[in-house]
Parts: C-alpha cells; structure tokens; sequence
C-alpha cells in the first residue's frame, strides 16, 4: 500500500486515528475491510439533498447535452 501510495508515513501533530479490522461478507468465505469513522462522522454537517430519477434525469437532457461516466473504484487512494 506504501508503494502504491494509499498510505504514507505522517509526524502531524494533527491527526485523526481511526480503527481498521475486517469482517466476512456475506455468504462468503472471504472478509471486507471496515475503517471505524464514527468520531470523523459526527464532525461532519450533512446538506440534505434529493437523488435524482432516471425520469428527471431524462427530462433535462437536450440535444447538445454531454454526459460522462466515472469510475469511483480507486478513487479513495487518490485522496491525501
């Protein structure tokens, strides 16, 4: 993980140390990564906001529109 750079050595004063274990999946032999975040989160504001329906979303394209799609798998090892 070192070298791939999803963790790196850190002296900040500063610093916010959460747990990190595993658990089994569901019906599965094999286990998931869990980061307890539960002091983290009840520092964090959330905005309310309303997902949006294929039928919204169908309604507000026109022609000239653009779309994309992004691939969110690797997206937290990008984080620093």
């Amino acid at each position: 993980m070192l070298q791939a750079g999803a963790i790196y050595e850190n002296h900040a004063k500063n610093l916010v140390l959460s747990s990190i274990y595993t658990v089994p999946k569901k019906d599965s032999k094999d286990r998931r990564p869990v980061i307890n975040l539960r002091w983290v989160n009840s520092h964090i504001i959330a905005k309310h906001f309303k997902m949006t329906t294929l039928k919204d979303v169908k309604a507000a394209i026109t022609k000239g529109c653009f779309m994309a799609k992004i691939d969110l798998k690797d997206v937290f090892g990008n984080f620093r």
